[in-house]
């Protein structure tokens, strides 16, 4: 039963925050409106940073979870979209096990999931840096659906030149199909129909 209360615990405080994190988005938003009207801010800056809400993340959080899953959760615990820098963090303390093939280069190769992901993740545009949140923050923006690539199976259809013509044997089947070297003519179409 302890496990089950601590579970609603566990949502009730990224619920918390992810409140938390609007009400200071809603403060600086007016402190901004203010700004513009000449007047002085009417909250004190926040220096509390926004990822305070992985706080409540257990060292093996993310430990044997899939890259998607754990960086859905992360979002949703913050509430709000995150950089690959933020969602790196927040990875790693969570224990996340990245792939052994990306080495070094684990950062990296993390944005470039992120930035292919569009299915999974919106991207939100906030200056020059890129920004991924979940889609279900943003009912209102219309996914973009990305071209399907062009299938580079095609289907072998045979070219015909003056000097190559196919000829039908007795059944008409296409396994009596055979390639000859003369020209097709017209005597030899109506030979095959």
């Amino acid at each position: 039963m302890s496990e089950a209360i601590n579970r609603a615990i566990e949502e009730a405080q990224i619920e918390l925050g992810a409140m938390m994190q609007r009400v200071n988005t809603l403060k600086k938003a007016i402190n901004q409106l203010r700004a513009v009207n000449n007047e002085s801010p009417l909250y004190p800056e926040d220096d509390t940073p926004a990822n305070t809400v992985t706080a409540s993340l257990k060292a093996d959080e993310y430990y044997g979870k899939g890259l998607a899953a754990a960086v859905k959760d992360l979002l949703r615990r913050k509430g709000t979209a995150c950089n690959a820098k933020e969602i790196y963090a927040g990875l790693q303390e969570g224990g996340f096990d990245f792939p052994e093939t990306w080495g070094e280069n684990k950062f990296k190769y993390l944005a470039i999931s992120l930035s292919k992901s569009r299915e999974d993740y919106c991207p939100v545009p906030r200056g020059k840096e890129k920004f991924y949140g979940l889609w279900e923050f943003y009912p209102e923006k219309p996914r973009v659906q990305e071209k399907k690539k062009k299938s580079t199976d095609k289907k072998h259809v045979p070219v015909y030149s003056e000097e190559t013509s196919l000829s039908l044997g007795t059944t008409g089947t296409e396994e009596n199909l055979q390639e000859t070297n003369t020209p097709l003519t017209d005597a030899t179409v109506k030979s095959i129909t």
